[in-house]
């Protein structure tokens, strides 16, 4: 491998968006590949791809969804990469798990040449770097007079993986980091804070997360789950900073913590337009099914409450399909959501089903028998049959 000069227009081979013959950046190198620090990209038509790291000095990425116990360490830069595979089905959000314990940790992760570094704390909320720099560190933890005072820039050991209770010494070391003013953010020490990287196209596959030890002493624990399309929840549209009751008619999804068996987003969850968490839900207030109203700030859940004003109904969910049997549709998987205006958890004789969960929602009718569950994808318990308003004239209760 032949070493040349070259020049890129950033301060950061793993941020530049092309390799240039002179300084003044006027003229393009020719296509190829391009390493430094132990990375290769590839310059097509002028303009650099995704990061691959080197084959030689790295060592083989650690598959996503395996649970991982790194070891604790000293001062400096530590490197995990995480293979997030690249087969047609390996699409969706990784989301990664991070908790810095105590002592203060910096967060980066680097997917398809963009580094990630906003987390959600379950006890924090949101919590990035605000330096506004591409690949800054965010400080989590506790804050700690060992944190160097920001602006910092110095040489730190890198480490790239680890055998057993050992870190390997990565290529080259040290290796020169800058804390910029803004970094140090810190919270979320003691729990597990959830990072989201959309993953929408099957390559490329690595997932490489940097952990900056500013302080003598670091440990920290990860988990990185492989791409899948997040869970979806029911809201209303945006109706800014109104709490009133409406219907809730539109598909969102979100991010649980780890652990999480919400069905619906909770306070600090993170939520999105698109099942890979690609677009962030704009500012706003959005009902979900249940009748809360969520705030969403910065893709983020930043309050909830009980949407106030009209008649609120009941949330129960039914089969997509019917049936002229009465049992026909009996212990059916039920996943659409509906709501009615009796007093139980599944609607009555008497009762109406509406489309929404307040008043000025449209009513609900079918025709035969459709099957009836409280809880989304669960399975009927009940099979019902409306008339032409929407009002239940027969209930069968499945055997």
């Amino acid at each position: 491998m032949s070493v040349l000069n070259k020049y890129i227009n950033s301060s950061d081979f793993l941020t530049a968006t092309a390799v240039y013959n002179d300084i003044n950046l006027t003229t393009l190198a020719s296509d190829g590949y391009y390493q430094f620090g132990g990375n290769y990209r590839h310059q097509l038509s002028g303009v650099l791809g995704p990061v691959v790291l080197c084959d030689s000095c790295s060592p083989p990425a650690i598959a996503c969804g395996v649970g991982v116990n790194p070891p604790s360490g000293s001062t400096g830069l530590y490197d995990l990469t995480f293979n997030s595979g690249d087969t047609a089905s390996d699409v969706g959000a990784i989301v990664i798990y991070f908790n810095p314990q105590s002592v203060p940790d910096g967060l980066r992760v680097l997917y398809d040449g963009v580094y990630y570094n906003a987390v959600s704390s379950p006890t924090n909320g949101r919590i990035q770097s605000t330096s506004g720099v591409s690949n800054a560190f965010t400080l989590l933890g506790n804050s700690n007079s060992c944190v160097p005072t920001l602006p910092n820039t110095r040489n730190y050991n890198y480490y790239n993986g680890f055998t057993g209770t050992t870190w390997n010494a990565g290529t080259p070391t040290p290796k020169s980091v800058t804390l910029n003013v803004g970094d140090n953010q810190y919270g979320g020490a003691g729990e597990y804070s959830t990072l989201v990287i959309p993953k929408p196209n099957q390559t490329p596959s690595n997932v490489t997360v940097q952990v900056l030890g500013p302080c003598s002493g670091t440990a920290w624990s990860i988990e990185v789950d492989c791409p899948v399309s997040l869970p979806s929840f029911t809201a209303s549209a945006n109706i800014g900073s109104s709490v009133a009751c409406t219907s809730a008619s539109s598909t969102y999804y979100f991010a649980k913590h780890k652990t999480g068996t919400n069905n619906n987003p909770i306070l600090t969850s993170w939520v999105f337009s698109d099942s890979n968490g690609s677009t962030a839900l704009t500012n706003g207030n959005y009902v979900l099914s249940n009748n809360n109203v969520i705030t969403v700030t910065n893709s983020v859940v930043t309050s909830v409450a009980t949407c106030t004003g009209g008649q609120n109904y009941s949330p129960f969910h039914v089969t997509t399909g019917t049936s002229s049997l009465e049992d026909g549709t009996c212990d059916v998987v039920s996943t659409v959501p509906l709501w009615h205006n009796g007093t139980g958890t599944l609607p009555q004789i008497g009762d109406t089903i509406y489309q929404g969960s307040s008043s000025g929602a449209a009513t609900e009718t079918w025709s035969d028998y459709k099957g009836s569950a409280g809880a989304f994808n669960a399975n009927s318990t009940e099979s019902i049959a409306v008339n032409g308003s929407g009002v239940v004239t027969f209930v069968f209760a499945c055997p």
